[in-house]
């Protein structure tokens, strides 16, 4: 006969057989015994409590304990395991005093936790410790041995080559980074967001500018560490004759500025120029400047070793005593383009100038305006050949029709792709002979 059952014991039924078949909640699951040393903790069992569903059952509760409970005379046993790195590395008696284990209620009978005395109170008592350590020292002896302490630190990260990998730096509550994917990082990050970076911490400051002392000015203050980034130059040229630029001296410009932001740079006054070979300068641009032959032969001593690709020096009344002595610098130089126009270089100094390419990085040169005749054009041509020559500005000069049937023989072995020689004094019909021998090449009349 079937029996009907009100909606009551209905849900009563379906509670009860819900509570049977579900796992304990709240971070409690049955799972293997700890394999580290237990520790036994003896507590009185409650007399509102059945512990007969806890007996011989083992949980995993916060606090990253693990513990089983069993009966053991009139006392309900605990042993507890750890997995806490900060209790586990101290002794059991002293783990014991750490781990407070509370026992189930009848509101939730499949329940435990160990509390804050756990692994917490492990970190708090080691807190306080050194609290009351430092309590018997003064203040300034605090202050001293925690600067001492971080400037040690800066340093080992800095130099060690052992801090690889495992090392981090101070940033707080950032994520602990090496120091080579620190430096990685800095090496992709342009101007001029790498003055945001620089002024994050003093940490970040000192790695990148490889200064101890903020704000320091000066070009006697350079760079300790090689480490740096071309990216982190300024695209924008910097003009030192210009704003605020043209008041700066080598006793007051900035010294991380100087060395490791200038990239483009005009006007650049004689003063600065024995320390180029430190900076990032890859342009400098010294048009018009009235240098002369003697300024040009003090400039020419310090480029090697700079980092210069582009050089002008436009309008500068270079002679051939000057064009001489540059270009017997111009061997390892980074130099690739060497703009010479409108000087008084003549033929003398463009003879002087071409013996002297072979072997060099320019790839362009312009000598426009220089009053070179058919004789030093086919100089400078009977010495192209070898070099990486690629485009050649001869536009305004005194070469005449009777040189450029020599001239063009000498263009068989070069590597010239374009050609200025307009405003000379050569025939159309010269140029119609030029342009059907070296199709390859671009000549702009």
């Amino acid at each position: 006969m079937q029996k009907n059952y009100n909606f009551t014991q209905q849900l009563l039924v379906y509670t009860l057989i819900i509570s049977l078949l579900l796992p304990s909640c709240n971070n409690v699951y049955n799972v293997p015994l700890e394999k580290h040393p237990p520790i036994r903790v003896h507590q009185q069992p409650s007399k509102h409590i059945a512990i007969e569903s806890i007996i011989n059952q083992s949980f995993a509760v916060s606090g990253d304990h693990i513990v089983t409970f069993y009966q053991q005379a009139e006392q309900v046993v605990a042993e507890v395991g750890i997995n806490s790195p900060e209790v586990m590395g101290l002794e059991q008696e002293e783990q014991k005093k750490e781990i407070k284990v509370t026992v189930p209620t009848n509101e939730y009978p499949d329940r435990m936790y160990s509390g804050k005395q756990g692994q917490l109170g492990v970190v708090e008592r080691k807190k306080e410790e050194k609290e009351k350590g430092r309590e018997a020292q003064g203040p300034q002896e605090i202050e001293e041995q925690t600067k001492s302490s971080s400037m040690a630190k800066r340093q080992r990260l800095l130099t060690s080559e052992e801090s690889t990998g495992e090392e981090a730096t101070d940033l707080g509550n950032f994520s602990i980074l090496p120091i080579e994917l620190l430096q990685q990082i800095f090496c992709e990050i342009t101007y001029p967001y790498i003055l945001d970076c620089v002024a994050v911490n003093h940490f970040f400051y000192e790695m990148i500018t490889s200064y101890a002392q903020v704000g320091l000015v000066g070009v006697a203050n350079k760079p300790k560490s090689m480490f740096y980034s071309p990216r982190w130059g300024n695209d924008t040229a910097i003009d030192f004759k210009k704003d605020k630029f043209k008041i700066l001296m080598p006793e007051t410009v900035p010294s991380f500025f100087f060395y490791r932001v200038m990239k483009e740079v005009k006007n650049l006054s004689q003063q600065f120029w024995r320390y180029l070979e430190d900076t990032n300068i890859q342009v400098l641009d010294l048009g018009n400047n009235k240098i002369g032959d003697e300024s040009l032969t003090q400039l020419a001593s310090y480029l090697l070793g700079t980092h210069i690709r582009v050089l002008i020096l436009q309008r500068n009344n270079i002679r051939k005593e000057g064009i001489t002595q540059l270009a017997r610098h111009l061997l390892g130089t980074d130099i690739q383009v060497l703009a010479l126009g409108r000087n008084e270089i003549r033929d003398e100094g463009t003879a002087q100038l071409a013996k002297h390419l072979l072997g060099t990085n320019i790839q362009v040169l312009d000598l426009s305006g220089n009053n070179i005749g058919s004789e030093g054009a086919i100089q400078l041509f009977s010495y192209l050949s070898g070099t990486n020559i690629q485009v050649l500005d001869l536009w305004n000069n005194a070469i005449g029709s009777e040189g450029v049937a020599q001239l063009a023989e000498c263009l068989q072995e070069t590597n010239i792709r374009k050609l200025y020689l307009g405003y000379n004094r050569i025939e159309s019909g010269t140029e119609g002979f030029l342009k059907k021998k070296y199709p390859h090449i671009e000549w702009i009349f």
